[in-house]
């Protein structure tokens, strides 16, 4: 009799736990619609440049590269479009980069403030461009994109140890100043395709590689905005903070590492990416724990601001979804749970309002490479 109650007993209770399984959280149309046109009537002027409020109305190129890498996966052409004339107008070099910063000048004029590039900016252009090229069938895209490749080689790129890394941007370049959060190994694996002639291969594994031996040789929990590798020995290394003016913390740059990782592995299923994302134990543990992450922590995970940001737990959701599906769906749902009308028609929130747009859109699987 005993043993039948027992039987019994664990069969509702696994009955019971069955019911209450995780159920996935849906982001409907409206949402993405909603965000889109949103952002634009907000934030993407006439002429088209993206105006940071935020920021004292500054438009960088990394905003026009979010405007114009979501408005190829929102099917809206007439937006690319506009904006992209705009950036190459206004922002792109001689060497087919980007210039960072556009503002007022002291005579409020708009013009040019910073001449220096942001390699993130360049790649994710160039990317868009390719997207562009394959969404609507149209060359011309195709060909920008290749001398945007170019640029980014011949200028962004240095050699160290016997593997490529991208910069942070022109400026850092021979330093060997990395920004981890810009390396993109999803966006390498389409531009073999498009410049053979360049070895992307060496940048995914050199940089997958030197992530490992970061996280190894300094015992960090978290990786930091910038670090730096010796362009001799290929030594990986964090900066000390007395040194520069460079963030060395963990922080709106670094979390940015953990999208750009989970989008190489949906896209590629790259091993080194899926090994990545596995190791990286101390986010999961942090949301398990507290259930919030904040936005600023020292590489050993010791809070620095205990402020919260939307852009965070967009850059973490596609991560989460991939290692650990049940915190993803709680992440999901604090993300749904927001009044997403009233958010996405906010002025000054143009960081969290892309990286969420860009979390929850590759979480549910609207983020393509056609």
């Amino acid at each position: 009799m005993q043993k039948y109650l027992f039987i019994v007993v664990i069969s509702v209770l696994c009955a019971v736990l069955s019911q209450c399984k995780k159920t996935e959280v849906t982001f409907s149309p409206d949402y993405f619609n909603t965000s889109w046109d949103n952002f634009r009537t907000v934030y993407i002027q006439q002429h088209g440049s993206v105006i940071d409020q935020s920021q004292d109305g500054i438009t960088t190129s990394e905003g026009q590269s979010y405007a114009l890498l979501r408005s190829v996966w929102m099917d809206d052409r007439e937006t690319f479009d506009n904006v992209y004339t705009w950036t190459r107008r206004n922002l792109m070099t001689e060497d087919n980069l980007f210039a960072w910063k556009w503002g007022q000048s002291d005579n409020h004029k708009g013009e040019v403030l910073d001449y220096n590039t942001a390699a993130d900016a360049d790649q994710d252009i160039a990317l868009a461009l390719i997207l562009a090229s394959r969404k609507w069938t149209t060359d011309n895209y195709l060909e920008d994109a290749k001398k945007i490749l170019k640029g980014i080689w011949e200028k962004e790129v240095f050699h160290a140890g016997g593997s490529a890394f991208i910069s942070a941007g022109n400026w850092a370049t021979e330093q060997g100043i990395i920004n981890l959060s810009y390396f993109s190994p999803y966006a390498y694996e389409i531009f073999k395709e498009i410049s053979p002639e360049f070895n992307w291969d060496s940048i995914i594994s050199g940089t997958y590689n030197k992530l490992f031996e970061l996280i190894r040789t300094h015992n960090i929990k978290l990786v930091p905005d910038f670090c730096r590798i010796d362009v001799h020995s290929g030594k990986i290394s964090l900066i000390e903070k007395d040194d520069t003016m460079l963030s060395t913390d963990f922080s709106f740059d670094a979390v940015r590492l953990y999208w750009r990782i989970a989008a190489d592995y949906l896209w590629f299923s790259r091993d080194e990416a899926l090994r990545f994302l596995q190791s990286q134990t101390y986010p999961v543990k942090l949301w398990k724990k507290h259930k919030v992450i904040y936005s600023s922590y020292t590489p050993g995970g010791e809070v620095i601001s205990d402020a919260e940001s939307f852009s965070f737990y967009g850059s973490i959701l596609p991560y989460f979804s991939i290692v650990d599906p049940d915190s993803a769906i709680e992440v999901a749902q604090r993300i749904h749970n927001i009044d997403y009308r009233k958010f996405y028609a906010d002025n000054k929130r143009y960081y969290d309002q892309n990286w969420l747009w860009f979390g929850t859109a590759l979480y549910a699987g609207k983020i393509v490479k056609y």
